[in-house]
This record gives C-alpha cells, sequence and structure tokens, in this order.
C-alpha cells in the first residue's frame, strides 16, 4: 500500500514532493496578507462545512477524470494488486493532493476572516473525508454506467448538508465515512479508470483535418470543458437582472468583460500538450490552427454576451446601440488575448487538469478585459479606440496568414 501511495503522491506532488513546501510557503504568505487587512466576518460552522464538501467534491471528482491521471492508472493495473489496498492507497493520494493544493485554500480564507473554534478541527477533517469518498464511490458508479444510483448517492450527501444542527451533521458524516470506506473497500479498481472514448483523434492529420472539427470532438469527449459555458450563460442571465435591480446599467462594459472569463475553452491547446508540440513542427500554423482557434473561441463570446444582453432587453425593456458594438469588440478582443496566450505562453507544467484549470494564467485576459471595460465607463471615445486596435489587430493576422510558420 505504502509504495502504491508514493507512486500516486509522486505523480500529483512531485517526484520528492516539492509542491507541499511550495504551497505551504503560499498559503503561509496568503494567511499573513489577509489577516493584516484586519476583517473579521461571522461565518455559520454549517456553511463552512458545506463550502468544504462541495469544493473538495468538484476537485475530487474533476482530479479522477484527467486524462493525465487515466495514464497513470493504466500502468499501475500491469502490477498485481489486491483492490481493497490500491484504493485506498490511491484515495489518500487523491486527498492528499486536493488537501495541499486546493481545499486548504479555502480553510486559509476562513481562518483569516472568521473564528476558528475546536468544532471546525472535526467539522473540517469530517467534511473533507466525505466529499472525497463521495467523489470516489460517484465516479466508479459513473464509469460502471450506474447514473442512477449515482444521482441516489448524491441525493443521499446532499441530504446531509439539509441537517439544521451541526451535531447531527457531525455524527451522519462519521456513520456516512464509514459506510463509504467499506463501499470503497469493496469497489471493483477497474472502475477507476476511464477508458478514453476519443482514439487517435489528437493525432488526425492537420492537414487533410478541420481544426473546428478536432475542438468539437475533443469538447464532446471532454464534457466538463463544456460546464463552465453553461454556466456562464446562466450567470449572464443572473448578472443582468442583478445589475437590473441595482440600476447600474453604465455598468454592462464590466460585465462583458467578467463574462470573459471562460477558462476551459481558452486552454485547448495547453490541455493537450502532445499535440501543441506536433502543431509547433508543422506550416501554416496561423490559418490552420490559430484563426479557427480565434473563430471558435469569439463565437462562444458572442453566444455568452447574446444571452447576457437579450436578459437585459426583456429586465430593462432596451439596449442602447453601443453596447451592441461594445459587445462585439470586447469578443474579439477577448479572443484575440486568449488565443495569443495560449499559442504563444502556453501552460505545460500541469500534472492533472485540475492544475490547468486553476492556474493564474487564467486571470490574465479577465484582468485586460475589465481594464478595458473601465476605461470604456469612464470616457464614451475609449470604445471607438479599442474597435480601432481591433481592426488593426485582425487586420495583421490576415495580412500574416500565407507563409507564417510563427506567430
Amino acid at each position: 500500500m505504502i509504495s502504491t501511495f508514493h507512486g500516486f503522491a509522486k505523480k500529483l506532488l512531485g517526484a520528492s514532493y516539492d509542491r507541499l513546501w511550495k504551497h505551504a510557503i503560499t498559503l503561509t504568505a496568503i494567511y499573513a496578507a489577509l489577516s493584516s487587512l484586519d476583517r473579521h466576518y461571522e461565518v455559520s460552522l454549517l456553511v463552512f462545512m458545506t463550502a468544504i464538501t462541495v469544493f473538495t467534491f468538484g476537485i475530487v471528482l474533476k482530479t479522477l477524470a484527467s486524462d493525465d491521471n487515466r495514464r497513470k492508472l493504466k500502468g499501475a493495473f500491469m502490477l498485481p494488486f489486491r483492490p481493497g489496498i490500491f484504493n485506498a492507497a490511491y484515495f489518500y493520494a487523491v486527498a492528499l493532493y486536493t488537501l495541499v493544493t486546493k481545499t486548504s485554500y479555502i480553510l486559509v480564507f476562513y481562518l483569516a476572516f472568521s473564528s476558528f473554534t475546536a468544532m471546525h478541527v472535526p467539522a473540517f477533517l469530517l467534511s473533507f473525508l466525505n466529499a472525497g469518498l463521495t467523489a470516489f464511490i460517484v465516479f466508479a458508479l459513473l464509469n460502471g454506467g450506474k447514473r442512477i444510483a449515482a444521482s441516489l448517492w448524491i441525493l443521499l450527501q446532499a441530504a446531509l448538508c439539509l441537517l439544521p444542527e451541526p451535531s447531527y451533521r457531525l455524527t451522519g458524516l462519521l456513520i456516512s465515512i464509514i459506510l463509504q470506506g467499506f463501499v470503497l473497500h469493496r469497489t471493483d479498481s477497474y472502475r477507476f479508470y476511464k477508458d478514453s472514448r476519443m482514439k487517435d483523434s489528437h493525432a488526425a492529420p492537420l492537414r487533410s483535418s478541420s481544426f473546428l472539427r478536432y475542438i468539437v470532438r475533443y469538447l464532446i469527449s471532454h464534457k466538463s470543458y463544456l460546464y463552465n459555458t453553461l454556466a456562464l450563460c446562466v450567470f449572464a442571465g443572473f448578472m443582468a437582472f442583478m445589475l437590473e435591480q441595482m440600476h447600474l446599467g453604465s455598468y454592462l462594459p464590466l460585465a462583458f468583460a467578467v463574462l470573459s472569463f471562460n477558462t476551459p475553452i481558452g486552454i485547448l491547446l495547453s490541455s493537450n500538450r502532445g499535440l501543441h508540440r506536433k502543431i509547433q513542427m508543422l506550416p501554416g500554423q496561423l490559418q490552420r490552427t490559430v484563426v479557427p482557434y480565434g473563430l471558435f473561441i469569439l463565437i462562444v463570446n458572442l453566444f455568452i454576451y447574446m444571452i447576457f444582453l437579450v436578459s437585459w432587453l426583456l429586465f430593462h425593456g432596451s439596449v442602447e446601440i453601443v453596447y451592441y458594438v461594445i459587445s462585439i469588440v470586447f469578443a474579439a478582443q477577448s479572443a484575440i488575448a486568449a488565443v495569443w496566450l495560449e499559442w504563444k505562453y502556453p501552460v505545460h507544467k500541469w500534472r492533472v487538469e485540475s492544475d490547468l484549470w486553476h492556474h493564474p494564467r487564467k486571470y490574465a485576459v479577465p484582468l485586460m478585459m475589465c481594464l478595458l471595460a473601465a476605461a470604456v465607463m469612464s470616457m464614451d471615445a475609449a470604445v471607438y479606440l479599442i474597435a480601432l486596435l481591433v481592426g488593426i489587430e485582425v487586420a495583421l493576422i490576415f495580412n500574416r496568414r500565407r507563409g507564417i510558420r510563427n506567430v
């Protein structure tokens, strides 16, 4: 069990567990900086437990579904193993990775801004362990085609979050951990291996296929990449409602900037490192890859902005023409910036897809768009200057489409 645990843990945390001390230093610095703000908020223990549960469940589930993790499992299955011990070692490795690199940041924010009592220690540990076990069992059920059983399992866990008293919930979590630990011990280890349906699609010849077609196939195979886009569509309607209720009609440009925060769609090249290296060796990269990728992100941005504007029209009654112009300009600028970053500065140093989705680079484009939105809100002529800049960028791109090898 120890050797199996080390095998998975080194894959997730580095050969010498270097990510442990790196995140420890980062967490210490964040805690010191937040504590210096001298702000205090009262957060209920039940809300704290729910936040830990939901966040940990999502991260563990995403880690289990990672393609990189799937390849590691495939190698581990070539060696003899005992299913119960193998499952336990795999769970402990993923749990340690999730705790150190993700969930601990929520804990630090809570420690910095709210009171932390002795009751919070078992609350955190039980919520974290139960969420991790739930993610493992739900993933195994879904991988075995038992969607109804997985849904019922999630509903049972959601019922725990509805218990009104912390003592009741802690007792329920303890019982749930014991039962789920037994179920995990009896689960077939191969249920954690998700076979890829997209065989050989990454290696499709670029000269005889469309990159847009590749993107569609990739997203169909990796449906989790679409969840953020769907969430943004829902959030676009909600944001339009909130801005109307608060009478903040002049803040529409800032809403466009926030809605450009579509991480999975903007990292499709970084998510497939092998494909990116192969494309870099081919001629005509700009015409075959960069332009289609940019058009795809442009279409996605315009679709989200359209939902926002339609929602605003329903709630407010009218939309000024200038906001249609701003939406098109912002969608184009966001697409150009996202593709340029992905092409020139791809993220290659990641171990599982969860690391890639939470890379600090994802904030670069939304931050730039927020600055442009602030300029538009403070100066009417800014939108025309930004439109001119986007026009120049598009002209330069199409002027260099032929015979270019590297952007």
